[in-house]
């Protein structure tokens, strides 16, 4: 017991095995991956898809969850959590973190990613690299911002909330739940739940509950 398991998306990978062996040198990491062809990576072998999370519980006693999709990457927390395992953050020792910031269990933040004084980063939530989340942010559970997103002070970022990359969120603004900012749009006044926004100003072009359904 006492070991790490990580459960990864290709895409992710070496990101994940990386910032996991930062955060526990020596210590004991392997890999679930559904697709992965390689059988070891550096520091970390791959047992198997996510199936074979239960069977190797009884080697493991904390796990991480590093996949894209924010809604996926709670469900397989929450069902990791009702196997025994405690759900740990990956957080990579090159980002920058405010010593005020508050960061929820389950949440990677990647290489470069940068927290603000008095944010608060929710539940398995997603950091990309270069992303910055400035100071009294509100990134709630299950949320994504990718590569070089930027989202200035006082904003708040809705539950399963993808910001893409390079996109700004201008002060104040807030971003509803499950709601889709496409990248290099800049959002300069609130998003609703579900909407799908794009441009520079930002503009709705489509609403993410409809377009998963139909």
């Amino acid at each position: 017991m006492g070991g790490l398991l990580v459960l990864v998306e290709d895409a992710l990978i070496k990101a994940a095995v990386e910032t996991a062996s930062a955060v526990r040198p020596g210590g004991k990491i392997a890999v679930l991956a559904e697709t992965c062809g390689e059988e070891k990576l550096p520091g970390a072998p791959v047992l198997g898809g996510f199936a074979c999370a239960k069977e190797c519980r009884y080697a493991f006693d904390s796990a991480a969850v590093a996949l894209n999709n924010g809604a996926l990457r709670l469900h397989w927390m929450n069902r990791l959590q009702c196997m025994g395992y405690i759900i740990v953050s990956l957080i990579h020792p090159l980002s920058a973190l405010s010593a005020n910031a508050a960061i929820g269990e389950g949440t990677f933040v990647h290489l470069g990613a940068v927290v603000g004084a008095g944010s608060s980063v929710g539940r398995g939530c997603m950091l990309c690299p270069g992303c910055v989340v400035s100071c009294g942010c509100t990134v709630r559970d299950g949320a994504n911002l990718c590569c070089g997103a930027h989202v200035d002070s006082g904003c708040s970022i809705g539950y399963r909330a993808s910001v893409g990359a390079g996109a700004v969120i201008a002060a104040g603004v807030c971003v509803g739940d499950d709601a889709v900012v496409c990248p290099g749009s800049v959002v300069i006044k609130d998003v609703g739940d579900a909407m799908i926004v794009a441009g520079s100003p930002a503009c709705v072009t489509g609403n993410a509950a409809f377009d998963c359904v139909r």
